[in-house]
C-alpha cells in the first residue's frame, strides 16, 4: 500500500495488551507510516519494547471506560495531525481482563 495505491500518509492502530514493537520496528524510519500503541504498562519487558510514534500506556485493571476515554482523547488529535488515507486497525486478541 505504501508504494502501490498512493495511500500516503498511512496510520496504524496498535490495539493489544502489548506494545507493537513488531509494527513500530518495521516502519521505523518510515516517515510516511505512523504507529500508535495502546498497551498494558506491565505486560511487555522494557528491553523488547521498540519507539512507536505514539505509544500509550495504560495501567492494569483499566476499565473499558477508561480505555475508550484514551481512545477519545488520542484519535481525534491523531487523525488531524497525520490525515491519513490509509488506517490499519491491528485489534490485539489479549486486551481482556480474563484473557
Amino acid at each position: 500500500a505504501e508504494k502501490s495505491y498512493d495511500a500516503l500518509p498511512i496510520l496504524v492502530i496498535d490495539l493489544d495488551v502489548h506494545q507493537g514493537n513488531g509494527t513500530a520496528d518495521i516502519f521505523e524510519g518510515h516517515h510516511s507510516v505512523f504507529t500508535f500503541s495502546v498497551h498494558g504498562a506491565n505486560n511487555y519487558p522494557w528491553k523488547t519494547r521498540r519507539k512507536s510514534d505514539l505509544d500509550v500506556d495504560v495501567p492494569d485493571n483499566t476499565t473499558d471506560p477508561e480505555y475508550l476515554a484514551v481512545l477519545q482523547k488520542e484519535l481525534p488529535p491523531l487523525f488531524e495531525k497525520v490525515k491519513p488515507k490509509l488506517v490499519i486497525f491491528q485489534a490485539g486478541v489479549d486486551g481482556l481482563k480474563e484473557d
